[in-house]
């Protein structure tokens, strides 16, 4: 997919314009802004990523095929990193819970326990 070779390897301004430009039919919405999101994460433009994060899940959510849940799940977990990093844990604890709920893939169950693990010793002043 346009841009994902370059997000990944840490250029992101060329990720974001690649994902941007790709004619759709080179791209579909949903990876499109799947890339904007990480995209817009890694640079801090919380703002903007959200909006790509939540267009990734709506479009997730309303798919009706087998690999959906897979997609929710990603969907979900990007945009809980995106919260967690943009200081959300409360949003990004139900993002995490609803990628755990979608999939049985550890990832999604071990992100969700790390922020609950988190939040708790938080809350009871551990660290």
């Amino acid at each position: 997919m346009p841009g994902v070779d370059a997000i990944q390897s840490g250029d992101i301004d060329e990720g974001i314009a690649l994902t941007k430009s790709a004619r759709r039919s080179a791209i579909d919405t949903y990876t499109r802004n799947l890339n904007l999101c990480v995209g817009y994460t890694k640079m801090s433009k919380f703002d903007i990523a959200e909006q790509a994060c939540t267009e990734a899940v709506e479009m997730a959510v309303k798919a009706d095929k087998l690999p959906s849940m897979q997609m929710r799940a990603y969907a979900y977990n990007n945009r809980g990193v995106m919260k967690v990093l943009a200081n959300d844990n409360v949003g990004a604890l139900e993002d995490f819970r609803q990628a755990a709920k979608a999939t049985q893939e550890p990832l999604y169950k071990q992100n969700l326990l790390r922020l609950e693990t988190e939040i708790n010793n938080t809350e009871t002043g551990t660290l």
